[in-house]
C-alpha cells in the first residue's frame, strides 16, 4: 500500500473535534459541585438560620468572596486544561479576591480598638469554618478532577492548584450559610486560609492525579 493511500484511509476515519466540549464539561461539573455543596449546607443548617438575615451585609460579603474565587478560578482553570495551556501573565489574578478582602480587613482593624481585634480575627467558629470548607472542597474536587481528566493539561501542579482553589471557593460559598462570625478579618483569615490550603493541596495532588 502506498503512503498516500494509507493517509487517505486514515483521514477518512477522522471525526470533527468539538473545541467547546471540555469547556462545557468543566462548567457543568463546577455548577453541579456548587449546587450539591449548597444543597448539603441547606440540609444541615442549624436553628440559627433566621439570624443570618440580621447580618445580610456580611452574608452577602462571604458569598461574594466565595463566588468570585469560584468564577475567577474556573476561568483560569479552563486555560490550563489545554496541552501547553497557561496564562502566565494573568495567573496571579486568582489572588485578586484575597487581596481585596485582606485590604478591607486591614481597614477594619485600623478602625477598631486593639482590644477587639481577637474577636474580629479569631471569632468563635474558626475551627468549624476551616473544617467545613476543606471537607466540602474535598467532595467538590473529586467532581472537578473527573472533569479535568477529560482534557489534557500539561501544567499539572498549576491545574491542580486551580482545581483546589475552585473547590475551596465552593466550600466557602456553602459555609457562608452557616457562618455566625461577622467580620471582614474573620473572612480574610479563615475563609481565605482554608481556600489557599485547598489550592496548595490541589497543586500537590495534581502532579500525580492529572497525569495522562
Amino acid at each position: 500500500m502506498k503512503t498516500d493511500d494509507l493517509i487517505d484511509i486514515l483521514s477518512a476515519e477522522v471525526n470533527a473535534v468539538d473545541p467547546q466540549r471540555v469547556k462545557r464539561v468543566v462548567l457543568a461539573f463546577v455548577s453541579a459541585a456548587l449546587m450539591l455543596a449548597l444543597a448539603g449546607s441547606l440540609a444541615t443548617l442549624g436553628a440559627g438560620w433566621t439570624d443570618k438575615f440580621n447580618s445580610f451585609g456580611y452574608l452577602a460579603l462571604k458569598m461574594s468572596f466565595g463566588i468570585s474565587v469560584v468564577m475567577l478560578g474556573t476561568y483560569l482553570l479552563l486555560s490550563h486544561l489545554r496541552p501547553g495551556g497557561k496564562m502566565q501573565t494573568f495567573k496571579w489574578f486568582a489572588l485578586l479576591p484575597f487581596g481585596a478582602v485582606i485590604g478591607f480587613a486591614i481597614l477594619e482593624l485600623a478602625l477598631t480598638p486593639a482590644s477587639h481585634w481577637n474577636k474580629l480575627v479569631v471569632g468563635t467558629h474558626w475551627l468549624e469554618c476551616t473544617g467545613f470548607i476543606v471537607a466540602t472542597a474535598f467532595g467538590s474536587s473529586i467532581l472537578l478532577l473527573l472533569a479535568a481528566r477529560q482534557a489534557a493539561p500539561t501544567d499539572l501542579a498549576g491545574t491542580g492548584a486551580l482545581l483546589g482553589l475552585v473547590s475551596g471557593g465552593i466550600g466557602a460559598v456553602a459555609y457562608a450559610l452557616h457562618c455566625a462570625d461577622d467580620s471582614v478579618s474573620f473572612i480574610a483569615v479563615w475563609y481565605g486560609g482554608a481556600i489557599l490550603f485547598c489550592a496548595i493541596a490541589g497543586a500537590l495532588a495534581g502532579s500525580r492525579l492529572l497525569r495522562w
